[in-house]
């Protein structure tokens, strides 16, 4: 746990980068899909294995698509 004053110092670093920084998902527009996204390598000669589906608690399905259409609008 952060100090109350170790928390102010890490607010001003951020504040003093804010233009270097993203402060949102939506911020970081116009990265070359190249560095920003993340793969996996598989050998050639296997199958990626498929998951499940599992059922989602209906009180949470409305926030979990909110979240995805934010992520896809990004």
């Amino acid at each position: 746990m952060l100090s109350s004053q170790e928390r102010q110092q890490y607010n001003n670093l951020l504040r003093e980068f804010k233009d270097v920084l993203a402060a949102d998902y939506r911020d970081m527009k116009g990265i070359p899909p190249e560095i920003a996204e993340h793969r996996i390598d598989l050998l050639s000669n296997t199958r990626p294995i498929q998951s499940q589906y599992y059922q989602l608690n209906p009180n949470y399905t409305a926030r979990v698509k909110k979240e995805l259409d934010k992520f896809l609008e990004a």
